[in-house]
């Protein structure tokens, strides 16, 4: 289980300070797949990188399994966030010069894995999103739906159990992005926790459960759409 409880998480400029979580609690189950849904700079990117591990809140905690992760040494976060959770973000970060396979292999081997078994695990993640027959392409070669996939098969490689997606479809075409998504129903369906972030509301409710968010708030639907 992932909680948040009571996280706050503002930005300072120098004439400027805008909060992007406002005292915000949630519980994400283990194996559920959450929706959070609201317009661009409502808070829902702060609150994944939170939830991620990569951005301390101000105030609250971010706990799995009861632990108080930001108490732990950056060190150990680290570690954590290595091993047990995949990133999906709207800006693809795959490498140009290596091959759809090697591309999905990378995570493994910063891991320490042998090449071979690298290699065998990735394709066998590729064939799981269709894009086997694309390992030897590169990323330049594929369509943004297809490098989509790619970065879930790299995310999944590591076996996480839990996929933090950061508007996977915002660049794609509404045939694109319904693939992508249910690349995502299929990763929750195997038994991995997705935590889904998309300004669609075609996808707000895909999954188990929708947070939709307006400043940094809880709020509900017609709200948002209100908003």
């Amino acid at each position: 289980m992932i909680e948040i409880i009571d996280v706050t998480k503002s930005f300072k400029t120098d004439f400027v300070e805008t909060t992007a979580i406002d005292q915000l609690s949630l519980t994400v189950e283990m194996g559920s797949f959450l929706t959070i849904v609201g317009a661009s700079g409502c808070g829902k990117s702060s609150l994944l990188k939170m939830i991620g591990l990569l951005d301390k809140p101000d105030q609250g905690k971010i706990c799995y399994s009861g632990i108080d992760m930001y108490a732990l040494s950056q060190k150990r976060r680290f570690e954590f966030r290595r091993s047990n959770i995949g990133f999906i973000f709207q800006d693809l970060n795959l490498i140009d010069e290596l091959t759809v396979l090697d591309n999905v292999a990378l995570p493994l081997l910063y891991q320490k894995v042998k090449q071979t078994q690298a290699r065998d695990k990735a394709l066998s993640i590729l064939d799981s999103v269709g894009l086997s027959h694309r390992a030897k392409h590169y990323p330049a070669h594929l369509s943004g739906g297809q490098q989509q996939r790619v970065a879930i098969a790299r995310a999944l490689v590591i076996d996480p159990g839990l996929i933090l997606a950061d508007e996977p479809s915002g660049n794609l075409d509404a045939d694109s992005g319904q693939l992508v998504m249910d690349a995502l129903l299929n990763c929750n369906r195997a038994g991995t926790t997705v935590v889904l972030v998309t300004h669609d509301l075609r996808y707000g409710e895909l999954g188990d459960a929708t947070l939709f968010l307006h400043n940094g708030k809880r709020v509900e639907k017609n709200n948002l759409a209100a908003s």
